[in-house]
């Protein structure tokens, strides 16, 4: 008997050790709809505690969990490979430590996914990739943003500085992935193509404007094609302005190059550096033939 109540004891106790060792079950890679960055209250669990409060892939974390003796186990968020992140949370339904797969859109460092600064490159005319290695190409979308040969949009993409930039533009004719949309087209100014004359251009009732782009310094036109592209609009540009030279918008909010030194105000041009430039000149000049006019007077007399 005494003998038998040992025995019982024995394998209660390798079975609480057991249970003590597993104790909160991890849960493993779950597959359940918790999203990134989803704070999570453990305040009131007893047995798992998180340093970055919930799923949060940025945040390098780490979860604290109990077993039934008080035991604590430290579960730290770790990389898998340079794409993949094992984020560990607590359950606040289960009060268990949990563990999530993510992807990371940059790359998984110490721990965390870490964003990549933005960057815009372009690979090809109309074609442009982000700091993510996505690639945008400009062409007809359908409305579901799919691009296809019949779609409606025609999507214009390119770079300004690091970012992507993209123009959309309902064709009311037809739409091609090489010249765009194309039907009516009409320059309703600068019809030279002078990047120091604002210019319109109106296609199907849509206008397309000159514009600056990010630092001003070049200038961004749009013309009416010629020939086999009758019917289109083109894109020219970005040109730069050139030394000591800006990009702004008139009135009508269209771009165009000038000098710097020209600034617009109250309805006037007033010319400040070039200006007083041309005044000292002048005066030196006035003041250098009235020297002469007494030498020669001088010599005269």
């Amino acid at each position: 008997m005494r003998k038998n109540i040992i025995v019982v004891f024995v394998a209660s106790i390798l079975v609480l050790s057991f249970v003590s060792a597993i104790w909160p079950f991890d849960s493993g890679m779950t597959g359940n709809v918790v999203k990134d960055n989803t704070a999570i209250d453990d305040s009131n669990l007893i047995a798992c505690s998180d340093s970055d409060g919930g799923i949060f892939s940025e945040n390098y974390g780490e979860v604290v969990a109990k077993n039934l003796i008080g035991r604590a186990t430290t579960y730290a968020d770790r990389c898998y490979s340079k794409k993949y992140l094992k984020e560990f949370y607590c359950n606040n339904k289960t009060g268990k430590k949990a563990a999530k797969r993510i992807r990371c859109e940059g790359e998984c460092r110490d721990g965390a996914c870490v964003v990549p600064d933005p960057t815009c490159s372009e690979v090809s005319s109309g074609v442009v990739r982000d700091e993510y290695k996505k690639t945008y190409r400009s062409g007809c979308y359908d409305d579901n943003g799919r691009r296809r040969a019949n779609g409606k949009n025609y999507r214009e993409y390119s770079c300004d500085g690091t970012n992507v930039i993209v123009t959309e533009t309902e064709c009311s004719t037809k739409c091609s992935h090489t010249k765009g949309c194309w039907g009516d087209c009409q320059e309703v100014s600068d019809t030279e193509n002078d990047k120091d004359v604002p210019g319109e251009v109106i296609l199907d009732g849509v206008s397309f404007k000159d514009t600056c782009n990010a630092q001003g310094t070049s200038v961004i036109q749009y013309a009416c094609g010629t020939g086999s592209r009758t019917g289109y609009k083109r894109k020219i540009g970005p040109t730069p302005c050139g030394r000591n030279r800006e990009c702004v918008t008139d009135a009508n909010g269209i771009g165009y190059c000038r000098d710097k030194f020209v600034s617009s105000g109250s309805g006037e041009t007033i010319t400040t550096t070039l200006e007083s430039l041309q005044e000292a000149v002048d005066d030196l000049l006035q003041q250098i033939a009235e020297l002469e006019a007494r030498i020669t007077a001088l010599e005269s007399a």
